[in-house]
Parts: structure tokens; C-alpha cells; sequence
């Protein structure tokens, strides 16, 4: 029996956790660490709508069972707006001793919080008992936008982000939450 793959929506973000320890080569900004900073390239005519996120982490130790448990958390921070995002999602995966496990993630943003010339931030973190190996970002834009991460027009169309505004600070919590099997 082949198992199969989930799909984790949550505030408008789409998550799903495989196996893996290669970061897409098509993901335009990548660091192999917990981290990665660019600024916003130019694109005439088309806007920023989201990104595709991919963090790659496995365990530190090889006692699965001491690990401590908890889901990573990912932070997006705009430092020319002054805008952050922090997720960490309900479901996710824990890689095989010695082995990798992907993250990959679709943020969808509103207009203008993400623009031409913004630098922003993507970091990662874990539990003591993870390693975050790589980081990599992809930008989306409008015509991207119904090709994205999941390739899945209905559930990229079905999303909508509900987010918490706390001192410029969007802090995306766990009330509604679908998981998908592909």
C-alpha cells in the first residue's frame, strides 16, 4: 500500500511535509542554514501574491525517543514595512532517524505588503531536538498564482488568509484547519 500525501491548509496556508533533503533548484533564493534575506528583485508589471517556502530539517540526535516534539515554526518579516508573519502548523512531519524531511509551504499575501526594492526575511526554527539544514524561498506572482506549490486550482482559489494583526505583527493561529489527501 502506497501511502498518501497530505495536504495541511491552515489561515490560508497550504503545508505539506514529504521526505527529502534538496531544496527545489527552482526556488530562487536558497542558504544552507535556518535563514534566508534578499531583497524583492523588479518585475515590470506583475505583482507579488505569495510565496512558495521549503525548509529541509532532521532530527539532531538519533534517539527518536527522547525527542521533544513540536511543530517547526517559520517567520516572514518584511523589514522595510515593518510587517512579520510567524506560522507554526498543527500537523507536521518527523523524518526517519537519519534521514531529511522537506516542509513546503504557499504564504498568500495581500497587495503591496510584499514589493519591488522590500527586504525581507525568512528564517526557521526548531526544538533542540531538530536541525534546520536549508532554507529557500520562491516568490509568486499574479500569473504564477494558480501554479503554485500544490498545483491545485480549487484549493489555491479556496484559500483566504485570517490573520491577527498585533503590533504590526500577524500572528497566524490554529481555529480552522482542513487536511487534504493528494
Amino acid at each position: 500500500m502506497i501511502p498518501m500525501a497530505q495536504i495541511l491548509q491552515e489561515q490560508g496556508i497550504f503545508s505539506i511535509f514529504l521526505p527529502g533533503s534538496e531544496v527545489p533548484s527552482w526556488y530562487s533564493h536558497q542558504k544552507q542554514n535556518n535563514s534566508v534575506s534578499f531583497a524583492v528583485p523588479p518585475l515590470p508589471s506583475r505583482k507579488i501574491r505569495g510565496l512558495n517556502l521549503c525548509i529541509v530539517y532532521g532530527l539532531r540526535n538519533t534517539d527518536k525517543k527522547c525527542a521533544t516534539l513540536y511543530p517547526p515554526d517559520a517567520e516572514i518579516s518584511n523589514k522595510t514595512k515593518v510587517l512579520k508573519w510567524s506560522y507554526n502548523p498543527i500537523v507536521y512531519g518527523v523524518p526517519q532517524i537519519g534521514e531529511d524531511m522537506l516542509w513546503l509551504s504557499h504564504w498568500r499575501f495581500g497587495t503591496d505588503q510584499l514589493e519591488v526594492g522590500d527586504q525581507v526575511n525568512v528564517s526557521a526554527s526548531v526544538t533542540p531536538d531538530f536541525q534546520v539544514k536549508k532554507c529557500g524561498v520562491h516568490l509568486v506572482y499574479e500569473q504564477e498564482d494558480n501554479y503554485t506549490l500544490l498545483n491545485n486550482e480549487e484549493i489555491v482559489q479556496s484559500s483566504s488568509i485570517g490573520f491577527q494583526t498585533l503590533v504590526k505583527k500577524h500572528v497566524l493561529e490554529h481555529p480552522v484547519s482542513r487536511v487534504f489527501d493528494v
